[in-house]
C-alpha cells in the first residue's frame, strides 16, 4: 500500500472520530441539560455555596 494513501486514509479516520467525539459530546450535554431542566422544575434540586461563588 502506499504511504500517501495510508496517510490520507489516517486523517480521514481522524476526522471521523473527531466528529464522532463531538456529536457525542452535544448529546451528553443535551442530556444533562435535559435532566437539570426535570430536576429544576420538580423542585428537586440545590444550590452548592460553592456554586454562588463561581457566580460571582
Amino acid at each position: 500500500m502506499n504511504i500517501l494513501i495510508l496517510t490520507k486514509e489516517m486523517k480521514t479516520t481522524a476526522k471521523s472520530l473527531g466528529s464522532l467525539i463531538k456529536t457525542a459530546k452535544k448529546q451528553l450535554l443535551l442530556i444533562r441539560i435535559n435532566e437539570a431542566e426535570k430536576n429544576y422544575s420538580s423542585g428537586n434540586f440545590k444550590v452548592l455555596k460553592n456554586v454562588r461563588d463561581l457566580l460571582k
